[in-house]
């Protein structure tokens, strides 16, 4: 006998009704399957709401500098720029996990990964930095509650490879 016939004549065994079993279980089934892909759902709308609100706020803050002022369009564009460059590093990285170093094995996953965010890391590192050369003035001003404060464009390379690099330290060093 199958595993089916077993458990239809267990079932039948101790006198349930076989088909309103099946019937409920594949219920029950339905509906975790329903709230799982409910909840990806969920992050998924809370990350791009996050990233649209923070792209807003990015393209805001552009448009009330010396940017906005002057009609820099490219430059004001460099919060969505930044995630177009993102996008394309993305792709990029993900072909070294899929076709330039094949997992063949478990313990190759954890490597695998670790490259992925070094390269990452690096290309968008020098994403930022290019785009930050190319779109932005090479100074600006930003208005702060009234008083003016001089930015160059190198700045944002800058304050990306602090958040950037310290992040992979951390990540190879205290992480497991």
């Amino acid at each position: 006998m199958t595993d089916y016939h077993d458990q239809k004549f267990i079932l039948c065994a101790i006198n349930i009704d076989w088909l309103q079993w099946l019937t409920v279980l594949l219920q029950v089934i339905a509906d975790n399957v329903g709230d799982n892909v409910g909840d990806i759902a969920g992050m998924g709308s809370d990350l791009f709401g996050s990233y649209a609100e923070a792209s807003c706020a990015a393209l805001f803050v552009a448009s009330i500098s010396s940017i906005g002022i002057n009609h820099d369009y490219t430059a004001m564009s460099y919060p969505l720029i930044i995630s177009s460059v993102g996008i394309v590093v993305c792709l990029i990285t993900t072909l070294f996990a899929t076709d330039l170093s094949e997992i063949r094995d478990v313990s190759q996953i954890e490597p695998s990964l670790k490259r992925q965010l070094v390269v990452s890391t690096i290309l968008m590192t020098v994403g930022i930095a290019m785009v930050s050369f190319f779109a932005l003035p090479s100074e600006f001003t930003l208005f702060n509650f009234g008083t003016e404060k001089a930015v160059k464009n190198w700045y944002a390379t800058h304050q990306k490879s602090i958040a950037f690099f310290p992040g992979i330290f951390c990540r190879f060093h205290f992480v497991d």
